[in-house]
């Protein structure tokens, strides 16, 4: 079919800059690693949601490097069609709006777009 498998991984960004392990874990019932944001690196590319669905460099998002990444597996859907349900299907639910810090943040972004 001329297919071919492309790798997908997720990049870990910890917001905090190591300072989230400084939080009592009492306070909040657990010790924190790190407050994470995350994005989804395929193609060459890293797809993120901070504010509006944008794309970069892998490992470029303004969050200083990525602390940690995770080979997520492959995909057989080309750079187009991601890109194509992104436009079509995703940015509209992403926007600067509707973004919640628990419920509708880039992690959630991420675990949709992984699951593309």
């Amino acid at each position: 079919l001329g297919y071919r498998r492309s790798m997908v991984k997720l990049n870990w960004y910890d917001v905090s800059r190591g300072y989230a392990k400084w939080v009592p874990g009492k306070l909040l019932g657990q010790d924190l690693e790190g407050i994470w944001h995350t994005g989804v690196v395929a193609f060459g590319r890293e797809y993120w949601f901070g504010g509006k669905v944008l794309a970069s460099d892998p490992g470029k998002a303004p969050f200083a490097g990525p602390i940690r990444c995770t080979e997520l597996g492959s995909t057989l859907h080309t750079r187009e069609e991601l890109e194509d349900w992104l436009r079509f299907e995703v940015v509209s639910r992403y926007t600067r709006d509707n973004y919640d810090v628990l419920m509708h943040n880039c992690n959630h972004f991420s675990d949709e777009v992984s699951s593309f």
